[in-house]
């Protein structure tokens, strides 16, 4: 989708795995089902994929790393929304919060994740 101001945006109409070096990006819903409120949504993620995956279903922001028997280490994020956090279909939500992540590609394999949390209108 381009926009008048020309922001050079992909918009992914699918259910399609993507991936930024090697941080898979998914909804969550394509996850096997367990608990609808995990206690952590990056260590439910983790547990499911065992591989670095950013996710946002939940709507809360949380991180669980492990590292693996032959020393591979495997981070999982969970991101907060951006979204009414009491909507009419849902109004009680104790764990949503508001966020966002920003992730950097520093080459093919490697990447940072920043998790932003917002606070009353203010970004952290």
């Amino acid at each position: 989708v381009n926009s008048e101001r020309n922001l050079d945006i992909d918009w992914v109409e699918d259910r399609v795995p993507l991936r930024i070096a090697k941080l898979w990006l998914l909804h969550g819903h394509e996850l096997p089902k367990a608990p609808s409120n995990p206690v952590n949504a990056a260590r439910n993620t983790q547990l499911k994929t065992g591989e670095c995956v950013l996710v946002g279903h939940w709507h809360q922001s949380s991180k669980h790393r492990v590292t693996t028997l032959a020393d591979r280490v495997i981070t999982c994020f969970s991101q907060g929304c951006l979204c009414n956090l009491h909507p009419k279909y849902s109004p009680f939500n104790p764990t949503w919060m508001h966020g966002f992540s920003l992730v950097h590609r520093d080459d093919e394999n490697n990447f940072t994740v920043d998790d932003k949390i917002v606070l009353d209108g203010k970004v952290y």
